[in-house]
């Protein structure tokens, strides 16, 4: 599935881009580094809050890494709709 998205992205769809309002996160970090603004302090919650469930601290960090920058991976699109209005 992932593949077949990321093909639709770059073949058929790659007209609807709209380069001018994707610009997340650039007034903090350099141009094309968006992406950290979200992923380093989700990183640093993570670390000081999870759960836990094994007994390797890492697996357990990792887990919540991944469910907390699910939960905030939208955010770019959403501010670049609210822009598009």
């Amino acid at each position: 599935f992932t593949a077949s998205a990321m093909w639709a992205c770059a073949s058929p769809f790659k007209h609807t881009y709209r380069e001018d309002l994707d610009n997340f996160g650039e007034a903090v970090v350099p141009s094309g580094y968006g992406s950290l603004y979200l992923v380093v302090p989700v990183f640093v919650i993570a670390v000081f809050m999870h759960p836990n469930l094994e007994e390797n601290i890492f697996c357990d960090i990792s887990w919540t890494f991944a469910m907390y920058l699910e939960s905030v991976s939208l955010v770019p699109q959403l501010r670049m709709f609210k822009k598009q209005e």
